[in-house]
């Protein structure tokens, strides 16, 4: 039994093709010195594998699976790299590379959830 819809799979086959190519043509015009090129296909290379990320978690929380919601939390945890620490002038700093969600769904969830993880790890 499939959770996923075969027009699922094939919309992340295409993308990955595209983020594929990317990459090659990334690749390509650093060899040729064409940095400013090279960085502006890297910035769409990355907005492209968001929102490729974004489609498939959806794709997870929607797909009926008993499991789903462990599953992406556990994703989240392993996913999010969070540092917990003390800077020089004694200020406690947490960092957490991640877009917020909106505000008004799960904020709270959001914050928590990968904080245990990192206070024992």
């Amino acid at each position: 039994m499939s959770f996923f819809s075969e027009q699922e799979l094939q919309y992340i086959q295409r993308k990955q093709k595209e983020l594929e190519d990317g990459l090659f043509m990334i690749k390509a015009l650093a060899e040729n010195g064409q940095m400013e090129e090279a960085n502006e296909e890297a910035v769409g290379l990355a907005l492209a594998s968001e929102k490729l990320m974004v489609q498939i978690r959806n794709m997870i929380a929607y797909s009926g699976h008993p499991n789903a919601r462990e599953m992406l939390n556990e994703m989240i945890l392993k996913s999010v790299p969070v540092s917990i620490k003390y800077t020089p002038e004694g200020w406690f700093m947490m960092n957490m590379p991640a877009l917020m969600p909106n505000r008004k769904r799960g904020l709270s969830a959001w914050l928590s959830l990968p904080l245990p993880g990192a206070l024992h790890g």
